[in-house]
């Protein structure tokens, strides 16, 4: 709930952003983490500056701080725990170059007010992963990938972040080059997914892939929509998932109360969710 968690939109009302300092609640990881358990959290929303993990925690403003050429070292520490980690992360980082040379988006999206490519974002996350999975062996990984959500917004012209962001000059209308800026960024999706799965056992461990909403191509009318609907993805495979299963349809707070059981965890007492023994093999 939101008046739980404290956070209610992107700013408070100051007009601050919202940070890992304004989240009252406990995150998942977080609770892992004070059960002993080994943890790599990867660029998830409000996770800057990061807090201590028994692992590596890598907050969402890290590649933002790093094409930011004002910062500093010590900057970039307040995004990495341990800190220790800040600069050999910081050589993971695509560059321009590699931005530019990508064949997908390239430079074709700059964002306005400071922001950063959200292939950067994604691209740094995965190399992170790539480097920190096989070390650690987390008992709980964590990856939060921005740019297909990003993307969605930034290509359609009747969204807010359409509206404040710039386009190269090619296109008249976002609308024109929305569907292919989409279905590409779903390719590099579905390739850096391959990278992933790559180093992870099924054997032993479970993967959880999420969104909190679909989109939608509108043929019919030629008209791109990436307005938030419902439903999301939620896929699982690997050790608990349930392979004999169909759809079902759940709630993000379901979501919740199943990640907990996931790691063997209670949720809250408050928790609103249930457990999805649908699709998961889990224990009260």
């Amino acid at each position: 709930e939101q008046d739980q968690h404290g956070v209610t939109g992107w700013t408070r009302e100051n007009n601050e952003a919202v940070s890992q300092q304004t989240v009252r609640a406990r995150r998942f990881w977080e609770a892992a983490d004070q059960d002993g358990q080994t943890v790599l959290q990867l660029g998830s929303l409000l996770t800057s500056p990061v807090v201590e993990l028994n692992g590596v925690n890598v907050g969402d403003a890290l590649v933002r701080s790093w094409y930011n050429k004002s910062s500093s070292n010590a900057d970039l520490d307040n995004h990495v725990y341990p800190a220790s980690r800040s600069d050999e992360l910081g050589k993971l980082i695509p560059n321009t170059d590699w931005l530019g040379a990508h064949p997908i988006l390239g430079h074709q999206i700059q964002t306005v007010g400071g922001g950063v490519h959200p292939l950067a974002a994604d691209e740094a996350n995965v190399r992170f992963f790539e480097m920190l999975w096989p070390e650690l062996q987390p008992q709980l990984g964590v990856l939060y990938l921005k740019g297909a959500d990003r993307v969605g917004h930034l290509a359609d012209p009747l969204s807010q972040t359409g509206q404040a962001t710039a386009a190269s000059t090619r296109y008249a209308k976002f609308s024109d080059i929305g569907p292919q800026w989409v279905g590409e960024y779903y390719l590099y999706i579905d390739e850096a997914l391959g990278r992933i799965m790559e180093h992870v056992d099924p054997r032993t461990t479970t993967v959880v892939l999420a969104s909190d909403h679909g989109f939608e191509i509108n043929n019919d009318e030629s008209e791109y929509l990436s307005r938030h609907r419902n439903p999301g993805l939620l896929i699982g495979w690997g050790h608990s998932a349930r392979t004999d299963v169909g759809y079902t349809t759940v709630s993000q707070l379901d979501l919740g109360v199943t990640l907990y059981g996931l790691l063997g965890l209670p949720p809250g007492a408050d928790s609103k969710g249930r457990y999805l023994h649908e699709l998961f093999d889990l224990e009260d």
